[in-house]
């Protein structure tokens, strides 16, 4: 298992919206599936609330691709969840009551 703010043995700076998360490299679970579902319960929870982080930025705080990155946020965004915009990055959907 691989901490947020850590590749492999190398400390790196951890994102704002990344707080003691852990992305199982090892797990069966896809590592895009995995970030989705992180997203989503930091959504959910209010943690992210408008501007989700950019893909460099979760791959970097990850360790995985920038093609896995933006797989994640395609499945939210197929479910309705977020939306982008381009060239400004992913947005939560207003939930209306």
């Amino acid at each position: 298992m691989v901490p947020c703010g850590t590749l492999g043995n190398k400390q790196q700076p951890s994102a704002t919206y990344c707080d003691h998360v852990v992305i199982d490299h090892d797990s069966a679970t896809p590592l895009y599936v995995q970030v989705a579902d992180l997203l989503r319960q930091q959504i959910k929870d209010g943690t992210l609330a408008a501007r989700l982080p950019s893909v460099k930025s979760l791959s970097q705080e990850h360790g995985i691709s920038h093609i896995t990155a933006e797989k994640a946020l395609m499945l939210l965004k197929d479910e309705g969840i977020i939306h982008s915009v381009i060239g400004k990055g992913y947005y939560v959907v207003e939930r209306r009551a």
